[in-house]
């Protein structure tokens, strides 16, 4: 197996018909340690779930990636279940508000870009991988 032994963090992790959900099945059929991360712990740990019904190991970390104190802990927990993170992939975001440009609130607006570009940001710094 190529990834056995590696450390994989990915985030995004929530729908099982998404791109998380289906790298993170295929770093597993590779043998790879996984720490998955979504915004709605439900979501997560149904996943989670899944993946050890076929065998991953894996942990779930629910984390709020627009703070610096979520990809923080994110990061720190990772590292306390694994010792290192070989491959960080952030694959958080997506669209949460729908409707015409002109009836969303500004607060909509926030948090589309909150969502979407400071997950952008997520990855841990260098002193954690």
């Amino acid at each position: 197996m190529r990834l056995q032994g590696q450390v994989a963090m990915i985030t995004g992790v929530s729908h099982a018909g998404q791109v998380g959900y289906a790298l993170t099945a295929a770093f597993a059929r590779e043998e790879a340690h996984l720490a998955i991360s979504a915004h709605k712990a439900e979501r997560v740990k149904a996943r989670a779930e899944e993946l050890r019904a076929q065998g991953a190991n894996v942990i779930v970390i629910p984390a709020d990636l627009t703070t610096e104190e979520g990809v923080q802990m994110l990061a720190q927990e990772t590292l306390a279940a694994y010792g290192h993170i070989h491959m960080p992939v952030n694959l958080a975001g997506g669209l949460t508000r729908y409707g015409p440009p002109d009836e969303l609130r500004l607060a909509d607006w926030e948090a589309e870009l909150n969502n979407n570009l400071r997950t952008a940001l997520c990855l841990p710094a260098r002193e954690y991988i």
